[in-house]
């Protein structure tokens, strides 16, 4: 019994020591579909089209990460054509926040690799 007691009772000190967030992309962007969106080193989802938003992805961490600032990164895919962006925006994600990210045409984005 005794042998029980002490995983268990970690487990519950480090389950008080996390939080947890919400978050979620939209793509508003005509005729443009979205690739790889990373929110740091999370990845949010695989593809998105014009219209279309994420599921609602958990992000769970130490409480000490918390807030956490990122850009969204994200391939553009048009006309048989892509580019890597990310957002000149950092966008700042708390625990208990619930974030919806909107990306549309007057979102500014440069490419990191030029």
């Amino acid at each position: 019994m005794k042998n029980l007691f002490l995983p268990i009772l970690l487990l519950l000190a480090l389950a008080a020591c996390t939080e947890s967030a919400k978050i979620q992309v939209q793509n508003n962007i005509h005729n443009s579909r979205m690739e790889n969106i990373n929110f740091g080193s999370y990845g949010i989802y695989s593809s998105l089209l014009p219209g279309e938003t994420s599921d609602e992805l958990t992000i769970t961490e130490l409480r000490k990460e918390w807030p956490m600032r990122h850009y969204l990164e994200f391939y553009l895919v048009a006309n048989n054509k892509q580019v890597y962006l990310r957002t000149q925006e950092m966008f700042t994600l708390d625990y208990d926040d619930e974030l919806l990210i909107v990306i549309d045409d007057t979102t500014v984005v440069l490419n990191p690799l030029n």
